[in-house]
């Protein structure tokens, strides 16, 4: 699927795949990504990522559950324009293997980085 400006609200769980895809994605439940690249606004419960995965976010992504990322393939995440400080991902609780599940792309030359609690 190709497209721009999908909204998604209040749907229990939403599937992407094999997209190219921009919009605001909020499922109650499980946001899946699978060989996609996704611009937008991100907002779940529980979030899986399969295969090559690329998030442009416009806003701070966040996740309140569970993320289930595979191991060998990353997802590649490219912050909006950030000022100092500025959150890009929150996640549900500390858990180290979420800083192998994410690559944030570093073109804010070393302003962006992990923060876990």
């Amino acid at each position: 699927m190709t497209g721009s400006r999908v909204f998604v609200d209040d749907t229990k769980d939403v599937t992407i795949s094999n997209s190219v895809i921009g919009g605001r994605f909020n499922p109650l439940g499980t946001l899946s990504i699978n060989n996609s690249t996704v611009t937008g606004g991100f907002s779940c419960s529980n979030f899986v990522s399969t295969g090559d995965v690329n998030l442009s976010l416009n806003s701070c992504m966040v996740i309140s559950d569970s993320i289930t990322v595979d191991a060998s393939n990353p997802v590649t995440v490219h912050p909006a324009d950030l000022d100092n400080g500025e959150l890009v991902i929150q996640l549900p609780s500390f858990n180290s293997s979420y800083e192998s599940s994410f690559i944030l792309d570093d073109t804010q030359k070393r302003q962006v980085c992990f923060k876990m609690p």
